[in-house]
């Protein structure tokens, strides 16, 4: 504000005179008394009071608001008269005591009606003035919302010109696209037109041109469908990925192209190239990292498959195998389930520590992973299907595998974890039923006790969290398990039954082999039994030089055998199975770079056709190959002979090597030749008719073959009481000899055998020999069908929810499929390795098809990611590596364990005096004397003495001894004493040598 002083006339003239009043006054002349009092005031002289005003306000605007009506005070629409009259009495005061100079009181008082009016004015003004301000800020906020609607509105316009600018960018793609369609059309107009005025001018010209007119039109005719080709094979913009993912079908598409062998580095570009095929253009190319991930999607879908399978099954059956792949075992796990129309599976290899309770922590392992996917899943919130470990105990019904004890032990162990969920299961429910009291009292018992077993209640205070939380789980499961035992105790026993049954059966494709391998091992007795000279040797290269002389026809009778002799042909083979796994090695050998496979079935196809197939996979082990290769070695033994002389003959230097020498010789073996024939023979009436029940129908419930079992063991000694049915030729002899009564497979075979009878004088007591030593292993190797055993007690119901395969087929299969597949993908990682087989096993993708929403591909999509990061490999190899050292540490220790235990038994023995007289020995020595006096007799080179085991009683231990120490004296062998000494000398090089391992 500034302020303003008017001390002349003249100023106060201008504000108060007529002339001020002008144009903009709208009273009448003579009418305003603005006009009129300043007119009579301004005749006389006056003092002029300072007056204070706003420096942007203009006379005009002053003056205007001086000659406002009386009537129109009331303009601001705020203040009433008596508040204005008291600002203007606060105003003049204030004008009073700012201006105390001026105290005449005469001029004041003559100035004060003038001066309030001026005051009046001046309010008015400033009334106006603040009406200005208010109308101004509202006018701002006004302006500044506009201002932020106004950016918002730009930010708007801005998005969609960068989005009108992508679609002019794919419009003006398509454009060029449909120019091109428009200017090929315009192309073929122009050329129509031409071609119908190259008509019409060809009508002018006669109708001489009938036939070109006609050629013509066919071109005209054929144009539309021209440009409906040309159309299409104009390239279709398409992509891969929706949100910049790729889509599930890309990914899927991903998933089988690996599991049919494809690089996964090279998988984006052949989708890109196939599409390329098709006229789809695809923007972008999937690397080599998405398509693993791809492949880890597909195994979280199987788990979670899995689990809504397991949860949904009324029974579950599971198996398993192992093998070795590198010098590491693996296990192949499988689990059958009944569903709707499908019997899914689970195929798993992992690494296996231990035979037993590895394999246990495995099933669980697998167990408690299924459900950690599945209750995570999108699928379980929309479902709301459960499924928990004990769930899945009290769904387990059995389970099958092959005869090794490992396996049986795995399904022993399983069966105890059953029947511990069951108990815990009880012991749940009963707390459940308990009165809130009584629970409150066993709680706090079991509290006490528990904190009573942690040391106390300051040890207890001074756990972690982690630690009190491991207890009170132990804790509470020992209360369930106490308390679920009582229940369990007063249950009848098919109640009992009910929570603990676990059938068990081994697989059929393995008792027939073992079967087989039972009958061959009593076969090859027969020739020393009976005192006849059994089949050729057959010496691997390492033997055969060795035992050259001891072969050789004219090598010299009754000459004693060397050590070496000995060791080369104890442990030198001979015999049928022998001569068909030789065979194997030559004709058909898993090697391809070994053997004569391509030029023998060459040879054999030009001979005997093209029906002719290859030579049984002995090579390999395939179930029942040694049976059909003797068959087709004894058959056609002579062609056999005549190609391998080919293969003699055919070398740049003739000749055979040692394993085909062997196969020679033992073709031409009439000893051998009757093993070969007893081995065809059983084959094509037991093995070939057993495998079509037990192999070629895979719905068949193993449990429900106890009375096929008992069928064959009955056939077995059908065939042992009367062995001329497999040996009496006729057309008809299948319908006795068979196990099924269906005729002979390979008739070939068995005619070839029954022309040949009289090369085989042996072929009945083989045969027979054969047939005993089969049903022996057979019933061994069936016990679980045994009268009395858990599945000849079980009802049909049972059976049927207990269902499991005939054979291992499924588990043999997977880790055969592993070594094949680590052979072409070394870089493969066994969990990648199980998703394509989870995938394609359990045909995952029609599940997905089926259960899918949007939420579970993300589902699937980010746990693989998470699965991608954890280097579970890396973890497995480190896990690999801490146990083959700690295995290395065991053996370690228990062979200095073994050292100091033979250094103990040395030191003790060295302390007894050895008796020298016979005479000494008598019945006042004790058992422990005489064992001792035998120890050191049996620790002294030279002297057989028995086993501490079959030594006997006392008296005959006595008698040993004696005759033991009449021979020693006899040798004049030096002293134990002596021998003691030379050990001690050597004992420590042992150590030296343990150090050194040890450092």
């Amino acid at each position: 504000m500034s302020v303003m002083f008017g001390i002349v006339y003249q100023k106060l003239y201008s504000l108060y005179s007529e002339d001020v009043c002008g144009d903009s006054c709208s009273n009448d002349a003579g009418k305003c008394t603005a006009s009129r009092a300043n007119a009579r005031r301004v005749t006389s002289p006056v003092l002029v009071t300072p007056i204070t005003l706003s420096s942007s306000t203009s006379s005009t605007r002053l003056h205007t608001n001086a000659c406002m009506p009386r009537q129109k005070q009331a303009y601001s629409g705020r203040r009433t008269t008596s508040q204005l009259r008291s600002a203007k009495k606060g105003q003049q005061a204030r004008w009073n005591k700012e201006n105390d100079t001026f105290q005449n009181p005469t001029p004041v008082k003559r100035l004060q009606k003038p001066t309030r009016k001026a005051l009046t004015q001046l309010q008015g003004k400033v009334d106006g003035l603040e009406r200005d301000v208010f109308e101004l800020r509202d006018s701002k906020a006004r302006l500044q919302k506009n201002l932020e609607e106004t950016k918002k509105r730009l930010d708007v316009l801005e998005r969609r010109w960068r989005n009108d600018r992508k679609k002019m960018a794919r419009t003006a793609a398509r454009n060029a696209l449909e120019l091109k369609v428009i200017t090929d059309q315009a192309n073929y107009v122009r050329e129509l037109e031409r071609l119908k005025q190259h008509v019409r001018v060809l009508k002018d010209q006669g109708s001489g041109k009938t036939k070109m007119i006609r050629a013509l039109k066919a071109r005209c005719a054929r144009i539309p469908e021209r440009l409906e080709r040309a159309r299409q094979s104009l390239p279709h913009l398409s992509r891969l990925k929706h949100k910049r993912t790729y889509t599930p079908q890309i990914r899927a598409l991903a998933h089988q192209l690996a599991r049919f062998g494809c690089a996964r580095s090279k998988i984006g570009t052949i989708i890109k190239n196939t599409a390329a095929l098709f006229g789809v253009q695809l923007k972008g190319t999937m690397s080599r990292r998405t398509v693993g991930r791809a492949i880890l999607e597909g195994w979280v879908a199987a788990q979670v498959q899995l689990g809504y399978e397991m949860s949904k099954t009324p029974s579950i059956t599971l198996s398993q195998d192992s093998t070795g792949h590198k010098h590491q075992n693996i296990e192949a796990q499988h689990a059958a389930l009944r569903v709707a129309d499908y019997t899914s599976g689970q195929t798993d290899v992992s690494i296996k520590q231990t035979p037993t309770t590895r394999s246990k922590l495995g099933w669980l392992k697998n167990f408690a992973t299924i459900i950690g996917y599945y209750i995570r899943s999108p699928l379980f919130q929309r479902e709301g299907l459960l499924l928990t470990l004990q769930l899945i105990a009290r769904k387990i019904k059995g389970m099958n595998g092959d005869h090794a004890n490992n396996e049986k032990a795995v399904a022993d162990a399983i069966a105890e974890w059953k029947h511990e969920m069951g108990v815990e299961e009880l012991g749940a429910e009963k707390l459940l039923e308990m009165e809130v009291t009584y629970l409150f009292g066993v709680l706090q018992d079991t509290n006490e006790r528990k904190i009573e077993e942690a040391g106390g209640l300051d040890a207890w205070k001074r756990l972690s969290a982690s630690e009190k939380a491991e207890l009170d789980v132990k804790a509470m499961k020992e209360l369930k398990m106490r308390l679920g035992q009582e229940a369990y105790d007063c249950l009848e026993d098919a109640e009992k039954r009910a929570i603990d049954e676990l059938l068990w059966a081994g697989c059929c494709m393995h008792k027939d082999q073992n079967s087989f391998k039972g009958g061959n091992t009593q076969m090859m007795s027969y020739w020393e039994k009976n005192g006849l000279e059994g089949p050729i040797v057959l010496a691997n290269k390492a033997n055969a030089a060795t035992l050259q002389p001891v072969l050789n026809p004219n090598a010299q009778p009754g000459r004693e055998l060397t050590d070496a002799e000995v060791i080369a042909l104890e442990s030198s083979t001979r015999g049928g199975v022998k001569t068909a796994a030789i065979a194997g090695a030559v004709l058909r050998n898993r090697d391809e770079r070994k053997g004569q496979g391509k030029v023998y079935i060459a040879h054999f196809k030009e001979k005997h056709g093209d029906e002719f197939d290859q030579f049984p996979d002995t090579s390999n082990g395939r179930f029942g190959t040694y049976g059909d290769a003797a068959g087709v070695l004894f058959a056609y033994e002579k062609d056999f002979i005549e190609f391998l002389e080919t293969v003699k003959m055919k070398k740049h230097k003739p000749g055979w090597t040692n394993i085909e020498k062997n196969l020679v010789n033992a073709l031409k073996c009439p000893q051998t030749r009757q093993e070969l024939a007893v081995l065809g023979l059983v084959h094509q009436a037991i093995t070939v008719p057993y495998l079509r029940v037990v192999w070629e129908n895979r719905d068949v419930n193993a449990l429900n073959l106890g009375p096929w079992h008992r069928h064959v063991k009955e056939h077995l000694q059908k065939l042992i009481d009367d062995p001329s049915i497999l040996i009496t030729p006729g057309p008809d002899s299948h319908i006795n000899a068979t196990l099924d009564g269906k005729p002979w497979t390979k008739s070939e075979i068995v005619d070839a055998i029954h022309s040949r009878l009289d090369e085989l004088p042996h072929i009945t007591g083989l045969l027979v020999e054969f047939l005993q030593g089969s049903l022996a292993t057979y019933i061994r190797f069936t016990a679980e069908f045994a009268p009395g055993s858990l599945i000849d007690l079980a009802d049909e119901d049972e059976r049927n929810a207990a269902w499991m395969p005939a054979t291992n087929d499924i588990n043999e299969g997977a880790l055969g499929s592993y070594r094949v597949m680590m052979r072409f993908k070394p870089t493969l990682t066994i969990l990648q390795y199980n998703a394509m087989v989870l995938y394609t096993r359990n045909n995952t993708q029609a599940f997905m098809d089926a259960k899918f929403e949007a939420e579970d591909f993300e589902f699937i999509m980010r746990e693989a990611r998470i699965l991608d990061a954890s280097k579970l490999e890396a973890k497995r190899r480190e896990e690999q590596v801490a146990f083959d050292r700690k295995v290395a540490e065991i053996a370690r220790e228990k062979e200095a364990a073994k050292v100091q235990k033979e250094r103990e038994r040395k030191e003790r023995l060295a302390k007894v005096v050895l008796l020298k007289e016979l005479g000494e020995v008598t019945t006042v020595l004790t058992v422990q004397r005489l064992d001792e006096q035998l120890d050191v007799l049996r620790s002294i080179e030279g002297l057989e003495v028995p086993k501490k085991s079959k030594c006997g009683r006392k008296a005959e231990r006595a008698e040993i001894l004696r005759e033991t120490l009449r021979r020693y004296n006899a040798l004049g062998r030096p002293s134990f004493n002596h021998f003691i000494e030379v050990v001690e000398e050597v004992l420590p090089a042992w150590d030296e040598e343990d150090d050194e391992m040890e450092e």
